[in-house]
């Protein structure tokens, strides 16, 4: 159990370092018309589908929470030695909630400091502080993200393993 919960902090630790460090932007002075239309549209598409992911995620682990507070309200008792496995569920799931939550209002904080960076609104530190996060809260945005979906995953196999140790003599009938 803990092996798997390393691997999933390291995996998405991973992906936030890449996300950082290794994303590398074409700049838009070196594209043709062409390509900034082109780069414009798939920009699009990669916001809204973006976007999607991590409501859909954050919907799925607020049902998996859902579930697993019902579970140990109602009288199913875990078979021995996976009690705390249910509640290693409940908290990551949480914590998936937590991460998208921030995610979705790093997202909305990026689009913000984007539209400042662009009207060039401001014309003192502000402005200067709106271009430095925009910079940076894309990355943020992204590394929130896996951290979201590992924690996601980590509540289920905990909430699915209960489950299957509690009921899997009724799937081999």
């Amino acid at each position: 159990m803990l092996c798997l919960i390393i691997t999933l902090i390291f995996v998405a630790t991973i992906l936030c370092i890449v996300e950082v460090l290794l994303v590398v932007r074409k700049k838009e002075h070196d594209m043709t018309d062409e390509e900034k239309e082109r780069f414009v549209r798939w920009q699009n598409y990669q916001i809204t589908q973006f976007s999607f992911a991590i409501n859909l995620f954050l919907s799925f682990s607020v049902a998996a929470l859902g579930f697993c507070l019902t579970l140990i309200n109602s009288r199913f008792t875990p078979p021995p030695g996976t009690g705390y496995l249910l509640l290693h569920s409940a908290f990551s799931l949480g914590g998936a909630i937590i991460f998208g939550s921030l995610a979705t209002f790093s997202r909305l904080w990026d689009f913000r400091c984007t539209a400042i960076k662009i009207r060039k609104k401001y014309s003192d530190c502000r402005q200067t502080i709106a271009e430095f996060l925009k910079k940076w809260l894309g990355s943020i945005s992204w590394s929130l993200f896996y951290f979201q979906l590992a924690a996601l995953a980590y509540g289920a196999f905990c909430l699915i393993y209960v489950l299957i140790m509690a009921y899997g003599d009724k799937f081999a009938k």
